[in-house]
């Protein structure tokens, strides 16, 4: 696609065709700064559409990793009863470390008896902090400022300047 200008053909890209006249008009682009913008709005494409993990995974660090254990219950043929053994079994099911935790908030139940909480990684500080400024905005901070001595005002700095002043020889 060519158009015609005053100074010759221009090209699709703003260069002048054929050597009528070299360089590109007012205002175009480099080549490589066209492919660094079209990189820039892949990438952010790409990043938008990875956001809810993203967010996903914000979210786990800050509020930490823990396993829910409860003592392994064994079927003791002598009595027909499920008796614990000395091992621990990992709680998967969701459904069944909220009745773990609803039965201790019931008083059923004790963490300590009947399950353990073992936390594997802390909750992260900085992602709660970062998550809290992006959702509620970063929260304002005072300064507290002490100084000593006088404080001038401007129109006390006019005022000097338009006084003579006297020297201390008295002249």
């Amino acid at each position: 696609m060519k158009k015609e200008d005053k100074k010759g053909i221009r090209g699709a890209d703003g260069r002048f065709v054929k050597g009528k006249k070299i360089g590109r008009f007012k205002g175009a682009r480099n080549v490589k700064t066209i492919n660094r913008e079209l990189a820039l709005e892949e990438y952010r494409q790409q990043m938008l559409r990875m956001m809810k993990p993203i967010m996903v995974a914000q979210l786990q660090s800050a509020q930490g990793l823990c396993v829910v254990l409860r003592p392994k219950l064994v079927k003791n043929y002598k009595t027909k009863k499920l008796e614990r053994s000395g091992e621990l079994a990992q709680v998967k099911n969701p459904e069944e470390i909220i009745e773990l935790l609803e039965a201790t908030e019931r008083g059923e139940k004790a963490e300590g008896e009947d399950y353990h909480i073992v936390w594997t990684r802390d909750p992260n500080v900085k992602a709660i902090k970062d998550i809290w400024e992006m959702v509620f905005g970063k929260p304002q901070e005072s300064v507290k400022v002490e100084h000593r001595g006088r404080v001038l005002l401007l129109d006390d700095l006019n005022d000097d300047e338009e006084k003579p002043t006297k020297s201390k020889t008295g002249k």
